[in-house]
């Protein structure tokens, strides 16, 4: 029988406002956009938040499937979280809406196959619609700070990037074909029937050369390489030539039987000429001499650090072997500080980037762990370097530098926190079993704790048996961790999956911690493969956590060795290896090779962009052999912007800086132009000091005529 009181009209407003309390979450949820989602989605991966993060991300590519941005940081958090096959899967689907050569280079470097040789790791795409646009690319070079010249033939453009294909400077070119930059970063272009010559910032400086086969004119010039001295070498069709740096012509071959339209030229480290025509590689002394020649058929060809490249059709060739197979027909090739090897395929207008293989397979990572914007426009960015078990080289300034929106930055100031540093994070991951009783764990996490330095060194406590618990959460009160490890009981039985979720929780307590930072579990269970040991170890292993395993059973754990070894920690069999007796002295060594830095630098877009306004900054690092990237965005903060006081006090220092250098480039200017008059008032000297020289023997000369010319008449009469 139906209750008539739920029909009276109290009952019904309940049901109107309980209707109402569910529906009007739904509504707000629904009104939330992608770009809304995206920035959310970033404060809570900011906070390393990664689960909340890729929630977030996930219902922005469900509102807006073609936001770049959301695919973006959704494999960002999964693959900072370690759900490695979920970021490779979001990364592609932002492949398909972008082209982005560093997250290319990521997917070769954590999930491609590596050999020996080279490996593609991406591709720089000309024919796209934006600032970084170039076609039909004939030459290509690369500086001493890894940035990219590409000449840009089929759209009069010159384009300077950096090393993962970021734009930073474009200058106009009518149809550049050659390019090279001296130390000082001046840029030094062939164009038409001349060489121009271009200041960092992309003024024209120097412009010499003219149509003709006489010394110093050109026939379509190509290939132009400099020398240690500063010395400008031309290859057009009618020969090679050398000019001084100011663009007067000193030497050169114009001989068809030697040359047959040269395109590429370079000089080797004794300064020898090696120069590709028509029908090969032609090898010339420094003063010109022919000493012989390869007949290979080639387009391009490069020496860097004693290596010998040439770039022929559909394959590269290094020091005498074919190392890149490739199905085009390059235009020219360059080669950075790392060994990678830029290959320009005019046809599709795409530069082609390959990578030495062992250096994808040893090669280091950065992660930016944290972004502060307190002090904004001062940019705090917290990094970790990631590498293999080997030492991981110091970073210095000169190391690093940003690139924010297509405007680099430097940094002004550089902190390495670890080093020297006593500061130590550890996460004891303890089995609380009763197959753990009578093994004295807690006399020697006693003796462990007992050597923490106060204030400096400290610990959690998290136990796993049926369940997991946090007994005592970070801290670095050694009373708190003594208590906590005093409170096991090593009672009941152990839940094998427990020990996953043990350490996951062990890894979030160290997250934002900035220390040398380890787990340590104490087990004696057999750990079995399932789908969450992977995920775990990756997380761990991506944020750079190191896990090391005490191990009280009689026979090694494969298992429990190999989260050890991929998360570049150490395992331990407790009957059988002499370092338990010290833990806490090998703990302190295995933990010596992390770093962790602190880099400052100035918002070069402050004073350019409003509060609120998303920016996208990319952190290039140069380290020996190694060259790696990543990448942060972040909202400029209210009342920071260019709209802010402080924002107009930035633009007005820009404005008087801007004003500085205009003076001071007037300067120069003046300078350059006394110094040019002096000259002239020189050369007019001594054109006056010549004459009056000449005119006493004109005079002279003159009398003595006469005198004949009067003797003639004496004689006459």
């Amino acid at each position: 029988m139906v209750d008539k009181d739920l029909f009276k009209p109290y009952n019904f407003n309940i049901m109107k406002k309980l209707f109402l309390l569910l529906i009007i979450p739904f509504i707000a949820f629904s009104k939330e956009d992608a770009e809304s989602l995206v920035k959310k989605g970033f404060l809570h991966y900011k906070n390393m938040d990664f689960e909340s993060a890729i929630s977030c991300y996930k219902r922005a590519v469900r509102k807006d499937p073609d936001s770049p941005q959301a695919w973006y940081w959704y494999g960002m958090a999964y693959f900072r979280y370690g759900m490695m096959d979920h970021a490779k899967n979001a990364w592609e689907r932002y492949l398909n809406l972008t082209d982005d050569p560093y997250i290319r280079y990521k997917l070769k470097k954590y999930w491609g196959k590596h050999d020996n040789g080279y490996t593609e790791v991406f591709t720089i795409k000309g024919e796209i619609k934006d600032f970084g646009r170039f076609s039909h690319p004939k030459g290509i070079f690369v500086d001493k700070f890894d940035n990219i010249y590409i000449a840009g033939y089929g759209n009069d453009v010159v384009l300077k990037m950096s090393c993962f294909g970021k734009p930073i400077l474009k200058i106009p070119v009518k149809k550049p074909f050659g390019v090279c930059v001296d130390d000082s970063e001046n840029i030094y272009v062939t164009s038409e029937n001349s060489v121009l010559k271009f200041s960092k910032a992309g003024t024209l400086t120097l412009k010499f050369g003219k149509k003709g086969r006489k010394k110093g004119e050109f026939i379509r010039p190509a290939g132009i390489t400099l020398d240690d001295h500063g010395n400008i070498y031309v290859a057009d069709k009618s020969g090679i030539q050398k000019f001084s740096k100011k663009g007067k012509f000193i030497s050169g071959i114009k001989d068809f039987n030697l040359l047959f339209a040269p395109s590429s030229i370079c000089l080797d480290k004794d300064g020898s000429i090696w120069v590709v025509d028509t029908y090969g590689i032609k090898h010339f002394s420094p003063s010109f001499n022919f000493i012989g020649s390869l007949t290979v058929r080639a387009n391009w060809v490069f020496i860097k650090d004693k290596k010998f490249y040439i770039a022929k059709e559909k394959e590269i060739i290094i020091d005498g072997k074919k190392e890149i197979g490739i199905p085009f027909s390059p235009s020219s090739i360059a080669v950075n500080r790392f060994g990678f090897v830029y290959i320009a395929e005019p046809k599709s207008s795409n530069i082609h980037v390959f990578s030495p293989n062992w250096m994808i397979k040893k090669g280091l990572d950065v992660v930016i762990n944290r972004i502060d914007l307190v002090n904004y426009p001062m940019v705090l960015l917290s990094l970790t370097l990631k590498g293999e078990k080997y030492d991981i080289p110091s970073l210095k300034k000169e190391n690093i530098r940003i690139v924010e929106e297509n405007r680099i930055a430097y940094p002004v100031g550089i902190e390495d926190v670890l080093k020297k540093s006593d500061n130590m994070g550890i996460v004891f991951v303890i089995e609380d079993s009763k197959a753990m009783k009578n093994k004295k764990i807690k006399k020697l996490l006693f003796g462990m704790v007992k050597r923490f330095k106060d204030g400096k060194q400290g610990g959690a406590v998290i136990s796993f048996s049926s369940s997991v618990k946090t007994i005592v959460p970070f801290t670095f009160n050694k009373t708190e961790i003594r208590d906590g490890i005093e409170s096991l009981k090593f009672e009941g039985e152990v839940n094998v999956d427990s020990i996953l979720d043990g350490l996951d929780k062990g890894i979030e307590e160290l997250l934002g911690l900035c220390a040398k930072r380890g787990i340590i579990i104490f087990t004696s269970s057999v750990l079995k493969k399932i789908d969450k040991l992977e995920r775990v170890i990756n997380y761990a292993r991506n944020n750079n956590i190191p896990i090391l395993v005490v191990d009280y059973k009689e026979q090694k754990d494969v298992i429990l060795e190999d989260i050890s070894n991929k998360t570049y920690g150490k395992y331990l069999l407790f009957r059988k290896s002499k370092e338990v007796i010290n833990l806490y002295d090998f703990l302190l060594q295995t933990l010596s090779h992390q770093s962790q830095y602190i880099v400052y630098y100035y918002s070069p877009n402050s004073s350019l962009k409003w509060s609120n306004e998303w920016l996208s900054a990319t952190i290039e690092l140069g380290l020996e052999k190694f060259g790696i990237r990543d990448e942060v965005s972040y909202l400029i903060p209210e009342g920071a912007g260019a709209k802010s006081s402080l924002g107009k006090e930035l633009i007005e220092k820009r404005l008087i800086l801007e004003e500085l250098e205009k003076i001071k480039k007037t300067e120069l200017e003046l300078k350059e132009r006394r110094k040019r008059i002096k000259e002239l008032l020189k050369a007019e000297e001594a054109k006056l000091h010549e004459k009056k020289e000449e005119k006493p023997h004109k005079e002279k000369k003159e009398e003595g005529e006469e005198e004949e010319e009067e003797e003639k008449k004496r004689k006459g009469h």
